[in-house]
C-alpha cells in the first residue's frame, strides 16, 4: 500500500514517529520501537528511514491494525 508521510514527530510527546495518509486520506502510523516492543513487533524503520523520510515522502509499505490504528508493520522497498 502506497502511503504519504503527512507529519513527523521526533518528541516524546506522542508513541508514533510518522503520520501518513494513502490516496482515501485514511490515517497510519509509524511507531516509536518502544511501542513495537509492547506489540511484540520488531520496528520496521532503520536510522537510515529516520535520516531521510520527510513530509511528503511516499512509502510502500504492509499494515495492521492494533487497537483501531493503522500501524505500518513492515515497509516494501
Amino acid at each position: 500500500m502506497m502511503l504519504r508521510i503527512v507529519d513527523t514527530n521526533f518528541l516524546s510527546d506522542k508513541d508514533w514517529i510518522f503520520e501518513l495518509t494513502d490516496d482515501a486520506n485514511h490515517l497510519y502510523y509509524i511507531l516509536d520501537a518502544a511501542m513495537y516492543k509492547d506489540l511484540g513487533i520488531k520496528t520496521p524503520i532503520s536510522k537510515k528511514h529516520l535520516d531521510c523520510y520527510q513530509h511528503g515522502h511516499e512509502i510502500n509499505a504492509d499494515i495492521s491494525v492494533f487497537s483501531g490504528r493503522n500501524i505500518v508493520i513492515s515497509i516494501l522497498e
